[in-house]
């Protein structure tokens, strides 16, 4: 009796194991680089995101930027954001919308100052085998640093 309870829990770890594993290979993160234009005098980007599925229609987006403003500023910043994934009824369903927390650093002549705001945003992502290309219009939420961001870039599958 003893050795069957052995194997019977052996099994039952194995299949959850294997389960497991499945699902991490479907859940797999995403990671790429992004480019845009934002408002506010911030003008040119660059930036890399990653997105990570946390539940089936929803993942956890962080990202850093940083900005190419005219004049001597120096500026950057880090989004906490969440994405949500409503269920749409076409092919190729890639709109989302989410938002977080952003953080923006800006700095001139040795003297910086960061604001922590609000971020709303929208876009889609065209699911392909292994690109994920993605358009996206950001709102950030802070005072003294409200702006709006038109970003595009790629997210390639880890």
């Amino acid at each position: 009796m003893r050795d069957l309870t052995r194997r019977l829990s052996l099994a039952v770890l194995v299949s959850l194991l294997m389960s497991a594993t499945a699902a991490a290979q479907s859940l797999r993160p995403s990671l790429g680089p992004q480019l845009g234009f934002a408002s506010d005098n911030f003008d040119l980007f660059v930036g890399g995101q990653v997105s990570y599925q946390v539940a089936p229609r929803f993942d956890l987006y962080p990202s850093v930027i940083i900005y190419f403003p005219n004049g001597p500023l120096n500026a950057w910043g880090l989004n906490f954001n969440v994405r949500y994934w409503p269920r749409l009824s076409m092919p190729n369903p890639g709109l989302y919308v989410g938002g977080g927390l952003g953080y923006t650093h800006i700095s001139a002549f040795g003297v910086g100052d960061s604001r922590t705001g609000l971020n709303l945003l929208g876009g889609w992502e065209f699911h392909t085998p292994s690109l994920k290309p993605f358009v996206e219009l950001r709102a950030i939420l802070a005072s003294d640093v409200n702006r709006i961001e038109f970003a595009g870039g790629l997210n390639f599958k880890m």
